[in-house]
């Protein structure tokens, strides 16, 4: 790359970065808008931002008045379907900053559907900060954000996605919505891949996660079968989350946690797990 353009490049992340009213090397720096409009339109770089740069836009955005903001907002999104991935990393961190505001919901409600359309990215990156910000989103409004529901479902199916993504997309749903049958289905499905023990025990402390009362009996039951992963890290957190949801999920995985205890070859910690979840049920250990 010449140096005048990686030079420039770094002039225009410097611009959008910047707080206030303040000059930039004697020139009255640009709106958002026309920060990232230059952004868009300027010349590609294989630098990344700093990260002195990624919390400096987010500091511009979380300051920045609606109206700045919604004009800037198409920009936004039109840096992250650029090529260049330094572009797409820049205007992602400001597109989190906009999801975490109080007003996140007034502001994006003209481009959920611009959001949604990001997770058919085959950019790994761009999936999962575009869950990040729908998620922000709808944890700022208590009605249902139109079709959300629906558009993470159909995400989560697809078997051609970032895993890590579609975690951070399951978790959301068992969050928000853990009581409707197709996130019940979704889940119940996509637990049955072969998942890594990281992501299994992400999903499996979602579960648990929320009212106890109201917990479904299909996801008790997911959690009782993590009971018999090869991994002792996912066995050790289903026993832990049977115990936080109460006494009626112990009692339900009764039969299961006593195999474990009878088991020659189960190692000590994961016997003593389940005995201590069986004696704080009240349950006899006899």
């Amino acid at each position: 790359m010449p140096h005048a353009t990686f030079m420039n490049t770094r002039r225009v992340l410097a611009c959008v970065a910047a707080i206030g009213l303040y000059t930039l090397c004697g020139q009255t720096l640009p709106s958002l808008k026309e920060s990232f409009q230059e952004l868009v339109q300027g010349p590609a770089s294989s630098a990344k931002p700093t990260q002195g740069e990624l919390s400096a836009i987010g500091k511009r955005v979380t300051a920045a008045s609606p109206d700045d903001i919604q004009a800037a907002l198409p920009w936004m999104i039109a840096a992250v379907g650029t090529g260049d991935e330094g572009k797409r990393i820049y205007a992602a961190f400001g597109l989190v900053a906009v999801g975490v505001r109080t007003d996140s919901p007034a502001l994006l409600k003209d481009h959920i559907g611009d959001l949604v359309g990001l997770l058919s990215s085959s950019d790994l990156f761009t999936q999962g900060f575009a869950v990040t910000v729908l998620g922000s989103v709808q944890e700022r409004q208590a009605a249902s954000v139109p079709g959300l529901l629906q558009s993470l479902v159909a995400y989560i199916k697809r078997t051609d996605r970032y895993t890590q993504a579609q975690v951070s997309a399951v978790a959301f749903l068992l969050q928000k919505w853990q009581d409707d049958q197709a996130v019940q289905e979704t889940v119940e499905s996509f637990l049955s891949r072969d998942l890594d023990a990281d992501s299994h025990i992400r999903i499996l402390l979602a579960l648990g996660l929320g009212d106890s009362r109201r917990k479904p009996a299909r996801f008790i039951d997911l959690i009782i079968a993590a009971l018999g992963d090869s991994s002792i890290d996912v066995r050790t957190t289903a026993i832990d989350v049977l115990s936080r949801i109460g006494t009626q999920a112990i009692v339900r995985a009764e039969p299961s946690l006593r195999k474990l205890i009878q088991q020659a070859d189960q190692p000590e910690v994961i016997k003593s797990a389940a005995r201590k979840a069986l004696r704080d049920a009240g349950l006899s250990m006899e």
